[in-house]
């Protein structure tokens, strides 16, 4: 996934055992599960919803000059079944201060217009199956 964009909301522990960056990301709308597809939840939000969480830092990656409050850019890999962490980034770069950042996630009305239209092509409730020739 590349050019992420969120605000580095906690720096790793300099000598702590976490050594992973915290980032209020803004929403994923093309985030793939397992299984390769892009989930939508119930409210209709397609892919991964704005959230801080931690993202632990690729090989060579570094944070040097970057601090808490910084807005950045990155990129991360996520590793499915691996032993090595489920995801990592591989590059981060600083946006500029004012960068204006969307932690809105975004409806994806197409969604639900398909599902409408799956449920339609199953709904056979309007045929008349009242009407069976017996005499009563």
């Amino acid at each position: 996934y590349t050019g992420i964009r969120g605000e580095i909301s906690r720096m790793p522990d300099a000598d702590g055992p976490s050594k992973e960056v915290h980032i209020h990301h803004e929403q994923i709308r093309d985030f793939k599960t397992k299984d390769g597809i892009v989930n939508v939840d119930s409210k209709g939000v397609a892919g991964m919803k704005s959230m801080t969480m931690p993202f632990p830092l690729g090989e060579g990656v570094t944070l040097d000059g970057f601090d808490t409050g910084d807005k950045v850019e990155f990129d991360f890999v996520v590793n499915w079944g691996n032993d090595r962490p489920a995801w990592e980034i591989t590059k981060i770069t600083k946006l500029p201060a004012d960068t204006e950042l969307d932690y809105t996630n975004a409806i994806e009305e197409a969604i639900d217009d398909l599902k409408d239209a799956a449920e339609d092509m199953m709904d056979h409730s309007d045929h008349d199956h009242d009407d069976h020739g017996h005499d009563h």
